[in-house]
Parts: C-alpha cells; structure tokens; sequence
C-alpha cells in the first residue's frame, strides 16, 4: 500500500508432514489502472531479495511463487540465486521449463497457463539443501515406476490398505500378504530408490508433468462448487456496480443499436470485424456464463450503467465488443454535448489484448481489424 505496509505477506512458511518450505511472492505490475493507483508495486528482485531475510534457515526448501512475464522470470532467476525453484502463471504460453545459467544455474522457472484449464504438477526428489536449485529430471518411466512399486509395497505391507491400493486377491490366496510378491516388490523398489540417491546425491531432483483439471479431481474439495462460487461472486459484483450511478458527468450505456441510427456506414464495417464476432467464440466453448470471459466479450460488463446480470436481455443488448467498448459509454449523444468519445489508445486495448489472451498484439495492426472507421477493414476467415 502506499506508505510502505505490504498488501500481502512477502513469503510464509509452509510445512507439511515434516517438510518445511519458504514460499515467496512476487507479482507483476497491476495493469488495471483503478489498482495500480491504489498500490505502490515492487520490483520482483528487490521484493524476493527482502522476503528471503525473513526466512528462517531451516527451510527443505525455498519457492518463488507468482505471476511474472517471462523476461521478469529469467531476470529473478539470475540475480536470485538463493530460489530452488520460481512457479508462475504470467508467461505469453506455458512454456517448457527452464534454467537461467549466468553467472550460475539459476532456479528451475515452472510456467503454468493462467486459463485454469490445467494443473501443473513438480515431483520433487530432495537431495541437497534449500536453496539448490532444482535439477529437472525428464525420464518420465523412472519416476512412475518408483512411485508404483512404492505404492505396491504400501499395499503389500498394510493389512488394512485401501480397496484402491490393495492388491486384488484371487480364489485360494491367504489373507495375508504374498511374502514372494512382497519381496520381490521391496527389491524392486530398493532398486529404484538406490537410481535416484546416484543420480539425485547432491541434487534436487523434479519432474514436471501438466494434469488437465476435470471432475475426477475434484475428490472433498468440490473445485467445481468453489470455481461456481467464484463465478457468482463475479456476477453479484458486476451487477451492482452496473446498477449504480456514473460518476457526475459520465454517461450510461447505450449499445450499438442507439449508434447505428446515425453511423450506419460505421456499424455495417465493424459488423464484419473480429469484435463483432466475439460471442460467438464464448457460445462455441460454452463459456457465456463465465464472468471472467464475459468482461472482454462484451460491452460495459461491470460498469456503472452498463452490463451486469447475466440475463438474455442483457446478452441481447451488450453481447460482443460493440461501439462503446472503445469508445466509451455514449447514452445521450448527440444531444448532450457533455458526453463525447473516448480517445482509443494501445493502454485501452491491453486492458483485454494482454499477454495471456494476446500474445502477438501490436496495436496498428489489431486496430484494422477492429475498426469502423477509415474503410473497410482487414475481414477475417470465419472460425470453423
């Protein structure tokens, strides 16, 4: 906050059956300009740098976790040496994992997609102290097989182990466990385990894998119920602030349908546009009930005098990125000469076009297919 007092906690320490680990946290700037008016932001290096002096020494482990572009991520991982490993969501794609070599190897950097639609896992094998980096360890089959045989050692042993690991027994086969299978299991795991203390003495070993999130992990947590929570919550936000009143001097909401009666040339060339067609491409993946999709396909969501419940009339008359998405709410134009169109400005644009949904974006070039001014623009192939 301004004035020095964090909004959030640099780091915490998490310990979990035995294990100790130093998590910090790191962000990139807020592009919302409502928020980064409100904060005072930290560089990432700066902020890791002070959160690891309040770190205890004796940590298993010690994490960046955040969300940073990618240039950022490489530049904590060289001059914060003392990280093992730096996790974050903010990178242009989910790219492979990596490590940042000068002057040192760096901290393993684990990108993850910020679109929620999966889950990145890190299988770490710890064999060094906290803040060694960890040392991607890419043989898929040697982590699935120690871990299997880890889990049929588990199963073998317990005589009260679950119906899911417990080995199924057949017609003539004591209670007990098979002393032969038990040992052949132990050799086999004594085996794995003696693989990786070679190749991981010294070292913190990682495997890093992606799940896609579905029911199946949903287990007691019910992620679907908490995700539908969020999105409700969304919602009831959006629709309150459209029902309250503009600022003094701001104007409502009209819609395009109030600016074709006059710019019938400009409507008939933004029809044809890509923003034009951006419902359609929520109506195609199902998401038009998701708040954290609708707010950029569509017009005014969220804002005073403008689109909240997510109602079909309310579909019906904000849905795609009309008129007023770039230029700003219009209602009582021409007749009120208080109320004019906003500039459209490259800041305006990556309000949406940021580095997650847009990757590519260069402002000259987006704008001619988005426009209704200055001729017809750039026309699209249809999405099959």
């Amino acid at each position: 906050r301004p004035g020095g007092a964090p909004l959030l906690p640099p780091a915490r320490v998490v310990e979990v059956r035995g294990l100790r680990v130093g998590v910090i946290g790191l962000s990139a700037p807020p592009s919302a300009p409502e928020i980064s008016a409100s904060i005072e932001w930290v560089d990432p290096v700066e902020a890791a740098r002070a959160a690891l002096a309040t770190l205890p020494p004796d940590l298993d482990l010690v994490v960046g976790l955040g969300s940073v572009a990618d240039a950022e991520a490489d530049r904590v991982a060289a001059e914060v040496p003392e990280l093992a490993v730096l996790l974050t969501t903010r990178g242009v794609q989910a790219d492979a994992p990596r490590q940042v070599e000068p002057p040192a190897v760096g901290p393993l950097i684990v990108e993850s997609s910020d679109r929620g639609r999966y889950l990145t896992v890190v299988r770490t094998r710890l064999g060094s102290d906290a803040h060694q980096p960890l040392v991607e360890h890419p043989a898929r089959h040697t982590w699935k097989t120690w871990r299997t045989t880890r889990s049929q050692v588990v199963a073998l042993r317990s005589p009260t182990a679950s119906s899911e690991q417990a080995p199924v027994a057949t017609e003539g086969e004591p209670d007990g466990p098979d002393p032969d299978r038990l040992a052949a299991a132990e050799a086999k795991l004594a085996e794995q385990t003696a693989l990786f203390e070679g190749e991981g003495r010294g070292r913190n070993l990682a495997f890093v894998s992606s799940v896609p999130l579905a029911e199946d992990l949903d287990g007691e947590t019910d992620v679907a119920g908490q995700i539908q929570a969020v999105k409700d919550d969304l919602v009831q936000r959006a629709d309150a602030r459209a029902r309250s009143e503009p600022p003094p001097l701001t104007a409502r909401y009209a819609s395009s349908s109030a600016c074709v009666t006059c710019h019938v040339a400009e409507f008939a060339r933004w029809a044809h546009s890509d923003h034009a067609r951006a419902w359609e491409s929520l109506a195609v993946r199902r998401e038009t009930d998701n708040p954290e999709c609708v707010g950029c396909h569509a017009t005014g969501f969220g804002e005073p005098g403008g689109f909240g419940e997510l109602t079909a009339a309310n579909t019906g008359r904000f849905k795609a990125v009309q008129c007023e998405a770039c230029h700003g709410p219009m209602a009582g134009h021409p007749g009120d000469a208080r109320v004019a169109p906003r500039p459209i400005t490259p800041e305006r644009c990556r309000a949406c076009h940021d580095p997650a949904n847009s990757p590519d974006f260069e402002f000259a070039t987006y704008l001619a297919r988005a426009t209704c001014q200055g001729g017809a623009p750039e026309v699209m192939p249809s999405a099959p």
